[in-house]
């Protein structure tokens, strides 16, 4: 789901109708306001294994930006989390911490 939030950003992204801008801003805005563009929702809903990534990727907006996000999400959970492992069908990142 897509979260805007009227925040001073958004509002003034509509007023100078920017509306191109107004999914980064949303993203930008996540953590502070609580938006989010529907594509930040479908990497939560691959980070937490409540879709797969090929249902992601086929339901974006922006397929490669998608999957460029996934991946940066992955890398920061294994930084986050070393002992863990992630692997990737596609053989892109393929990391294990042992």
């Amino acid at each position: 789901m897509e979260i805007l939030a009227r925040t001073p950003r958004i509002a003034e992204l509509i007023k100078e109708n920017r509306d191109s801008e107004i999914k980064d801003a949303l993203e930008e805005g996540y953590s502070m306001y609580g938006t989010q563009s529907f594509d930040l929702a479908l990497v939560n809903l691959v980070m937490e294994g409540r879709i797969t990534e090929e249902t992601a990727l086929e339901n974006a907006s922006s397929p490669d930006d998608l999957a460029l996000k996934i991946k940066n999400e992955k890398l920061r959970a294994v930084a986050e989390n070393p002992g863990e492992a992630v692997e990737e069908e596609d053989d892109i990142i393929d990391l294990k911490m042992d």
